[in-house]
């Protein structure tokens, strides 16, 4: 899902684009931080006139610049490989471990005045203690008419003669931003916040919300069956007049259950997802 909008706050939540390769990036090894100008320092004719330099607003961008192998979107589905951790998520390493990140599914749509759904169902395969498996997943989105929400049901089944041992997770790309200190940033059920500029993780979940403080609003995702969720601010290195510098586009979650399913059985686990006022 790429297009999401809450037409009312004129608030385009699915815009985040992906991390890509810019003309200028080969110039970012040699970036350096600007020096503090020193009006009474005395003139060295040795040293680079600040005009030749390649500048940047702080220092370890070039190790910040990873690009995205796929669009960005949500209600991408992924399952983990044994050694994903946060870290492999933030530098677009994790869920390659079967290949529904960029499987084509079956799609089918029905709607009446009152409510509009879209199922979408494919059997892939998943690597499992080094062995593929069969899997089936069906994902329903439904929406009703005038609503501020929608919600959806994810359905996974394992198909193959062995156990099934492994992380489902479902990735979201929302575009939230803001500082701390406007009131925005990620709210948690027991009253825990943690700013955008950085990345995180908290196992037990069952909601999140994304504040955005300009906005007076959030994104709040809630999910009924406990789960951990990884986060990070999805940036990219720009360069501008001032030099290079980080530009945060969006946030980038995944919401992550551990599997052990039997062959023939299944897991089943719902979203919705709301557009609310915060004061």
């Amino acid at each position: 899902m790429h297009e999401l909008s809450d037409r009312e706050r004129g608030w385009i939540l699915g815009g985040v684009l992906a991390r890509r390769t810019e003309a200028y990036h080969h110039r970012l090894p040699r970036a350096v931080v600007a020096p503090p100008e020193d009006d009474d320092a005395p003139g060295d004719e040795t040293s680079q006139s600040i005009h030749d330099l390649v500048l940047a607003k702080e220092a370890g961008l070039a190790k910040r610049l990873i690009v995205d192998t796929d669009r960005r979107g949500s209600l991408v589905d992924r399952f983990l490989g044994e050694t994903d951790d946060l870290a492999a998520f933030v530098a677009a390493r994790a869920g390659t471990a079967s290949d529904f990140g960029r499987g084509i599914y079956e799609a089918s749509v029905a709607s009446d005045p009152d409510r509009a759904r879209a199922r979408l169902v494919r059997t892939g395969t998943v690597w499992s203690g080094g062995e593929p498996r069969s899997v089936w997943v069906s994902k329903e989105l439904s929406l009703a008419a005038g609503a501020g929400e929608f919600s959806v049901v994810y359905r996974v089944v394992n198909q193959g003669p062995a156990v099934l041992a492994a992380r489902f997770a479902v990735e979201w790309n929302l575009s939230v931003a803001g500082a701390e200190d406007t009131g925005s940033g990620y709210g948690f059920p027991d009253g825990g916040h943690a700013p955008f500029s950085e990345p995180g993780e908290r196992s037990g979940l069952r909601e999140i919300a994304l504040r955005d403080g300009a906005r007076g609003a959030a994104a709040r995702l809630v999910w009924d069956r406990e789960a951990t969720v990884w986060w990070f601010p999805v940036e990219t290195i720009s360069l501008s007049e001032q030099g290079f510098e980080r530009v945060t586009q969006g946030q980038a979650l995944l919401v992550i259950w551990e599997l052990q399913l039997s062959p023939g059985a299944g897991f089943e686990a719902g979203f919705s997802v709301a557009i609310e006022s915060v004061s």
